[in-house]
């Protein structure tokens, strides 16, 4: 992904970002873990990498199939390279901030709405 040299031994040269369960997604290959030189569970981040700075990542294709549509990203043709994996999403009960984060908010709010306060 993100290299114009897309053969096999591409990737054993480049500097690798994998997500973080992403060592046994090269067993298969007889690649043998790569160099990682950066891990991160923000897929923002990955497509960054990739995309400015030529990083080979690994990552499920509906996560970058936009920018593969715009010619930013492609995937490395190796042979048998098919994982599945599963994403999780979570749901906080209380809201989506934690509790100092919702109270600092509230906090702020108030004092914004206090008499005298510029807003």
């Amino acid at each position: 992904m993100g290299h114009s040299d897309t053969r096999p031994a591409a990737a054993e040269r480049s500097a690798w970002r994998l997500p973080c369960h992403g060592d046994s997604a090269t067993e298969w290959h007889g690649l043998g873990l790569p160099n990682i030189v950066v891990e991160t569970r923000s897929i923002v981040v990955l497509k960054s990498l990739v995309i400015n700075a030529g990083f080979i990542s690994w990552m499920p294709a509906p996560m970058y199939e936009v920018e593969r549509n715009a010619g930013l990203i492609d995937a490395l043709p190796i042979e048998g390279a098919h994982a599945e994996r599963t994403l999780t999403a979570f749901r906080r009960r209380e809201g989506l901030l934690p509790g100092p984060a919702a109270k600092l908010i509230e906090e702020l709010r108030r004092i914004a709405e206090a008499p005298g306060t510029r807003g």
